[in-house]
């Protein structure tokens, strides 16, 4: 793994939480080769800047000698030009002086990661980041997320003793504060916690900090003389702070090697990662071999491949399988089949007057994984900042047949941190945390966590990768389905930290992709036990296995893994209401699961198609059982709003109960069913699948009900 053993240079202020970073670091096995540091202009100690600490900024040197570290420094001389939270080169702006300093420090010394000890700033982690990503290095930032309270007494515990040398905050006094350790102002900050909401580890600028002892260093430093300065004598939060005018380093008891080690191995967050596994669920598999004389048979002439399809309402689009060109055969290179379907898109997306920013989320279906390099290296070249959420999973396309490119887009959408929004549009909020932290998998690759538009929250796919190494998950299905259940909760309350803290409850509808069909059984017990890990008074009962999820078979994921989970939330989600139906037939059974909010016309329905075992043997026709699903449909959505709000359809299909039906069958029949039914067509999406938890399902229909976007409320998708 390229993100093990890294050669890291740490970027220091002198504060506790950019030198615990680095001890992190070392706990995580990289070597801290030097440190880097931004001070301020001559005659300014404090420049009030959202990116850096410059008080203190004097002691520096002296920390670099207690490190027994090389330093490398830079004056700040740009001001804060882009002040979103995602950051736009712009000359001038103090982010080039970061990437001005690391230029000057590569000149002398080899790395490959930079530490950073962002804990809850999107602000500075996106800056550090994009400086990284410019220069072809990765950012570690291992206390990201960090719940404050928690990191605070691991801080104290792992000795790291470090004074207050700024005070900005009601309920803390310069005279009284000003130079006490963090250790001995704990409980008071707590108090100030529980009071005011307090950031206990100083995220809201409260305080800042010096270290002067920490593991890591080789001496202690020992402060002689200080100067209180008052920046503003405000009466109820007056900002003041420490000058160090001197400062000089004493010899300390070295630890042996068995106490570093021990203080490290409390600082490796175990519980990331470690689940008890217990015994493999299988499923009885003795009667798949009766499921299997099962065929449906369609009828219609086969093509190769779907045709793209696409639907537009008021202010979202669905564009529906976009392919490269099917002249190109099984012998052309992927690279050359992933660069047409690109264009495709690309063209696609300008007929309807859209370009790549307005795509929300993207669902990549590869017929091989081997090819995801391949196919990523072309696929970045698309997108730029802000990258939409993405789902990419292996399934079975024709042979010839690379990949196929479903995505959701929004019409009238503004890019995150514009200065003004025009009557009409929304807001886009991409969450693309790109360092390694021990939060959830950092997304390196051309893809958001999530992207949030109003009140709908679409988060990407997520495998079970153990977040500090970037490495999946060893052991069984229980334990990366919890693993990746995690990351999307966490990204989830996340994303959503500053509206409201979302959960899993939240949830309206979602995929899981399992590469076993008994995996489902696994997959399903861990998403009910996560409505109880996941608790939120507000929603008036409502659980997360309220959500409407489906449960697909698929022959690959990335990295090997086991499950996918993609889910998507919407924070008003005590407006919905949900249910269920089962209707028989002669041939089948539908099995009905949706969830509407009446106030909008939004929500979702799923239709599942399980064939009668009695009728082994039997050759069942297609477009019967299609005319059935669609009929069942229009019956349960003409009672939750107009028909015309159904935008977006996917048929998740068995390719061996569907004799291998080209994909091109099976959305031709689906269509006809549609215009059968006097209804008008979405955009249709066919994915053929291995199969799903039920091993008599032929396929599986879902919808999504989408609403035009008033002020701050979106309407779901799917």
């Amino acid at each position: 793994c390229p993100y093990l053993m890294m050669k890291v240079i740490g970027l220091i202020s002198g504060g506790k939480d950019s030198l615990f970073n680095l001890l992190k670091c070392v706990s995580e096995g990289h070597d801290i080769v030097a440190v880097a540091n931004l001070y301020p202009p001559p005659g300014r100690d404090e420049l009030d800047s959202f990116m850096y600490q410059t008080v203190g900024h004097e002691a520096v040197e002296c920390i670099a000698k207690a490190l027994e570290l090389p330093l490398y420094r830079h004056m700040i001389v740009g001001k804060a030009e882009r002040l979103g939270k995602t950051y736009v080169f712009k000359a001038n702006d103090e982010v080039e002086d970061l990437l001005d300093l690391l230029r000057k420090a590569r000149l002398h010394v080899e790395f490959e990661g930079v530490a950073a000890g962002a804990i809850l700033s999107d602000y500075q982690r996106s800056r550090v980041e994009s400086v990284c990503s410019r220069l072809g290095l990765q950012c570690l930032a291992y206390l990201w997320q960090r719940d404050q309270s928690e990191l605070m007494r691991e801080m104290v515990s792992a000795g790291m003793d470090a004074i207050v040398i700024k005070t900005a905050a009601f309920g803390l006094d310069p005279e009284k504060h000003l130079g006490k350790t963090i250790k001995s102002l704990c409980p008071h900050f707590s108090k100030l916690n529980d009071e005011f909401g307090f950031h206990v580890c100083g995220e809201g600028g409260e305080y800042e900090t010096l270290v002067t002892d920490c593991p890591l260093f080789k001496h202690k430093m020992v402060i002689d003389n200080s100067e209180l300065v008052m920046h503003s004598n405000d009466a109820f939060a007056p900002v003041a702070y420490l000058k160090i005018s001197a400062a000089h380093l004493e010899e300390k008891p070295q630890l042996v090697s068995d106490d570093v080690e021990l203080i490290l191995s409390h600082l490796r967050p175990q519980q990331d990662f470690l689940f008890i596994e217990t015994k493999e669920t299988t499923l009885d598999m003795t009667r798949s071999c009766t499921s299997r004389t099962l065929r449906i048979h369609f009828d219609s002439t086969p093509h190769m491949f779907a045709s793209p399809r696409s639907r537009v309402s008021q202010q979202w689009a669905w564009l529906c399988g976009v392919t490269h060109s099917e002249t190109l055969d099984v012998a052309i290179p992927v690279e050359t089949k992933a660069s047409d379907a690109l264009r495709n898109l690309t063209d696609q997306l300008l007929a309807l007057s859209l370009r790549p920013a307005h795509v929300v989320l993207v669902y990549l279906y590869v017929r091989c994984l081997a090819d995801f390099q391949t196919i990523n290296a072309c696929y970045k070249t698309l997108f730029d900042i802000n990258p939409p959420a993405r789902v990419c999973v292996e399934v079975g396309l024709q042979e010839n047949q690379a990949l196929v490119i479903d995505c959701l887009l929004c019409r009238d959408i503004s890019e995150e941190g514009a200065s003004s929004l025009r009557e009409g549009l929304v807001e886009k909020k991409a969450m693309h945390v790109q360092s390694i932290s021990h939060w959830a998998p950092a997304n390196i690759g051309p893809y958001s966590q999530a992207v949030q538009l109003g009140s709908t929250v679409c988060v990407a796919g997520q495998i079970a990768l153990i977040p500090g190494s970037m490495t999946l998950l060893s052991g069984g299905i229980e334990s990366q389905a919890r693993l990746s259940l995690r990351h999307t909760s966490r990204i989830l309350a996340a994303h959503s930290a500053e509206t409201g803290r979302m959960t899993l409850q939240h949830v309206v509808q979602g995929v899981c992709y399992v590469t076993r069909q008994e995996y489902s059984v696994v997959a399903q017990t861990q998403w009910q036990e996560s409505s109880d890990r996941s608790g939120d008074d507000h929603l008036q009962g409502h659980r997360a296995t309220d959500a409407v999820m489906t449960y697909v078979t698929v022959s690959g994921l990335p990295r090997e893994a086991l499950i996918e989970w993609h889910v998507i939330a919407y924070s008003q989600l005590d407006r919905f209401e949900g249910g269920s139906d089962v209707v028989s037939f002669d041939s089948c059974v539908v099995h009905l699961r949706w969830l509407f909010n009446k106030e909008s016309s939004v929500g979702c329905l799923r239709l599942t198609l399980d064939l009668k075992e009695e009728l082994s043997g039997s050759l069942l026709k297609a477009e019967k059982l299609l005319d059935l699903l669609v009929e069942c449909s229009r019956d349960v959505l003409s009672g939750h709003g107009s028909w015309d709000g159904i935008v977006h359809s996917t048929l998740f299909y068995s390719a061996s109960l569907c004799c291998s039906a080209c994909p091109s069958q099976v959305q031709n029949c689906l269509e006809t069913a549609f215009r059968n039914a006097d209804l008008s067509i979405p955009a249709v999406a066919v994915v053929p699948v291995v199969g799903f938890d039920s091993l008599f399902t032929a396929a599986v229909l879902t919808y999504s009900v989408q609403d035009t976007i008033v002020g701050d409320v979106v309407g779901m998708a799917s």
